[in-house]
């Protein structure tokens, strides 16, 4: 551990009568090697005082019976002239219970003399830990002041409620806060408490009512504590000016996006000829018109949205997007640019897109600018290319042209606002507003993704942006918790269909792993082509526990209800097959509606799961922790087949955080993992009284004999060699599982 106190050499002031103790204590301090040590002795109290008045030093070394004075009286006067520095009393035998009342008067320490010449360590030691309390009692001291000082409010409670501390701020904000029960910065904080205690979170972030005043609270668990800590700003006249900011915004964009829209309908109708032929001239007058109406009309977009980005108001509204499908459209609408210009627009996309969830308009803005920008700065005749590849964990989308380029000095600021680098304007003369690749720089970080690009003069450019991808698991989290939000902004309704297989044991002991796989994956594409038939739109579908778990977005519970009747239709009239042999699943089926009968995940999840038949009901929680989230998918998948309920954690420290709020009854880990691996999770759980006997299985390649002389064994231990096949996997946790309930 790196020590705190300082690299330079420590003064030291030695107060000591004793020649012979004076000696020895300095041949103890030049023995650490670590430390050096500038040591000013004098034998007198009245000299020490001389020297603290006029040099300054990090410890005092102070025997107590001098010449000049003796006892405690000689500590009261060294520390009232300097009390900022750390001393330590140097005691003979015997006077320890007197070195205890110098600690209580001041000291930070106390030291026999004889100590010194047993070990010299003691003392290096003692100043060491003399110089750290002092700066720590100073840091605290410092923090109190700022606490106190504070012009916000600071409030602490107990985990109950009950008022402990209130700055000044506070106290003059609310003068009667510990003097009622039901003030709304006490409610809240108790709210916050439970929530944080169920969450296993540290801290959260809230907004709170109090008569015509808004505050916004930065709540702390103190944990060492056992407290509760609230850091209020008031936030009245920030959420006024958003209020109005916003109105303001809503005016701009009708006064003036209705008026274009008006002259742009009545420009098409003269255009088209509706109100009579047009001359030539006329018709390229009209074009000009036109083409201007269309530039006000995206200069006036611009300016709006790069508004709303910066109030924070942009709200996405993420759903699954069909990436050809948006390449295609994209592409079709800039043909019209690129065919006068004899630029080639090819759009090329790999065997495979991964998933997309994102705001598709959002998405299409941002391509139709950076393509727009591609076309307009490649003479013809050139290429401009759209193509779409995969990378770990996300998808890139890029922009190539032909086009003139882009200076070096010119690329940090192409993303700013209203910055003009490229000297080459289109052939119209327009230069646009300047925001376009601000305003998808901010589109592209909203979805969590980046926006890049890579040009230089005379060699065209190529702009890229990344998307995230989700895996299964991720992505009907994700839009679980978008369709709540679009309900919730929207007022509206949101349910979740759940449909569980009956005699699911009876199914899986006919068939073998593969085959039932291949059965539910047959129900589950039928389900998907009943659902989207009749709802249109997006359709997440995903296995839990043995059952199939559907979205349904903005659907209320008579819709969801309409819903059970056409999937039970539909799954009891379609023969399924296992081979050339004709199979009839028997399904039950259930609902939850948002916010009628839940207003979270897990509370819909819990609803309609409670409603299934009891063999549908779980049997027994998997946690599978790998670093590897295929292999994590595969296990999840594995299990889930088998009617087991199964949480995943990618890390050490994600399953020790969910085991925190979570029961398991079996732990599935990988032995070799990154930040911790399984051998240091393995012993945490030991400590801890919750998981100290759930079961482990550790997925290992190194043999069990090397694992075992490092600890892991026991009756809570247990092994599974890599590779492993789908029944091997099944038998052990089968075996492990009986084995728990049977002890």
């Amino acid at each position: 551990m790196r020590e705190s106190v300082p690299r330079a050499p420590i003064r030291l002031l030695l107060i000591e009568d004793s020649a012979g103790d004076a000696r020895l204590i300095q041949e103890a301090l030049k023995s650490d090697e670590a430390l050096t040590f500038q040591v000013v002795w004098t034998q007198r109290l009245a000299f020490g005082l001389e020297r603290l008045a006029h040099d300054s030093f990090d410890v005092i070394l102070l025997d107590l019976s001098l010449p000049d004075s003796h006892g405690i009286a000689t500590l009261l006067t060294v520390h009232a002239k300097a009390a900022s520095i750390p001393i330590i009393v140097l005691t003979g035998l015997g006077d320890e219970q007197f070195a205890l009342e110098a600690v209580q008067k001041g000291a930070q320490d106390y030291l026999e003399k004889a100590s010194v010449q047993v070990d010299s360590r003691f003392l290096t030691r003692a100043i060491r830990y003399a110089i750290e309390r002092k700066r720590a009692e100073h840091e605290r001291l410092r923090l109190a002041s700022f606490t106190e000082q504070n012009p916000h409010p600071i409030v602490e409670t107990t985990l109950g409620g009950v008022v402990t501390y209130l700055n000044a701020a506070a106290r003059e904000q609310f003068p009667d806060l510990d003097a009622t029960e039901d003030h709304p910065i006490l409610e809240s904080m108790r709210a916050a408490a439970i929530h944080l205690q169920q969450t296993g979170g540290r801290s959260m972030t809230q907004e709170v009512v109090c008569g015509e005043q808004i505050f916004e609270q930065y709540i702390s668990h103190v944990r060492e504590l056992q407290a509760i800590q609230s850091y209020t700003v008031d936030i009245t006249e920030r959420k006024r000016a958003e209020r109005m900011k916003d109105e303001f915004l809503s005016t701009v964009s009708h006064e003036l996006r209705t008026p274009l829209a008006i002259m742009k309908e009545f420009i098409a109708i003269l255009a088209d000829q509706i109100a009579g032929p047009l001359t030539s001239g006329q018709q390229e007058y009209l074009g000009i018109v036109q083409s201007n109406i269309n530039r006000l009309a995206r200069i006036v977009n611009d300016l709006l949205d790069m508004a709303k980005i910066e109030a924070g108001r942009v709200v996405l509204d993420k759903g699954l997007v069909d990436v050809a499908a948006m390449l295609d459209g994209v592409a079709q609408s800039m043909r019209p640019l690129v065919e006068p210009k004899q630029i080639a627009l090819e759009v090329q996309l790999p065997p495979t897109v991964p998933v997309l969830f994102a705001d598709a308009d959002k998405i299409t803005q941002i391509l139709l600018n950076l393509v727009h920008n591609a076309i307009k700065f490649t003479p013809g005749p050139g290429r401009v290319t759209l193509s779409v590849a995969e990378r770990p964990d996300e998808i890139e989308f890029s922009v190539s042209d032909t086009g003139v380029g882009i200076a070096a000095d010119d690329l940090p600021k192409l993303f700013e606002k209203f910055q003009q680098v490229n000297p080459v304007v289109s052939e119209t003369g327009s230069k646009g507003t300047g925001l376009g690749l601000a305003i998808s720089k901010r589109f592209v970080e909203l979805h969590g993704g980046r926006l890049g690009v890579t040009s230089a003069p005379g060699q065209g450019s190529t702009f890229s942006f990344t998307l995230p991808t989700h895996h299964p698991e991720e992505l009907f989290h994700e839009y679980f918790k978008a369709g709540i939000e679009r309900a919730k902004r929207e007022q509206g309704r949101f349910s979740i269909v759940v449909i569980s297989v009956q005699d699911f044991q009876e199914l899986k002991a006919r068939f073998s792993v593969e085959e039932t796989g291949r059965l539910l994956k047959e129900l589950e594409a039928t389900l998907q082509e009943t659902v989207r038939s009749r709802q249109g739109g997006d359709v997440v579908v995903r296995w839990r526990r043995g059952a199939v778990v559907i979205v349904l977005a903005a659907t209320d519970q008579a819709g969801a209800r309409a819903m059970i009747g056409r999937i039970t239709h539909a799954v009891g009239s379609r023969p399924f097959t296992v081979g050339s042999q004709a199979v009839t699943i028997p399904i039950v089926v259930t609902t939850a509606t948002y916010p009628d009968e839940g207003k979270t995940e897990q509370e819909l999840l819990r609803l309609a799961e409670s409603r299934l038949a009891p063999s549908a009901k779980p049997k027994s929680r998997i946690l599978v922790v790998d670093d590897e989230p295929k292999i994590r998918q595969f296990i999840k998948e594995v299990l889930e087949l088998q009617d087991y309920e199964v949480t995943t954690a990618a890390s050490g420290p994600d399953a020790l955080q969910q085991l925190q709020r979570l029961r398991v009854d079996l732990i599935l880990m990988d032995l070799m993992m990154p930040v911790m691996d399984g051998y240091e999770v393995s012993h945490l759980l030991r400590e801890h009284p919750v998981t100290k006997d759930v079961p482990v299985i550790i997925v290992t390649a190194k043999g069990e004999r090397k694992d075992r002389q490092l600890g892991l064994e026991g009756p809570t231990y247990n092994y599974l060699m890599k590779p492993f096949q789908i029944e091997e996997l099944l038998a052990k946790v089968r075996e492990v599982l009986h084995q728990s309930v049977v002890s």
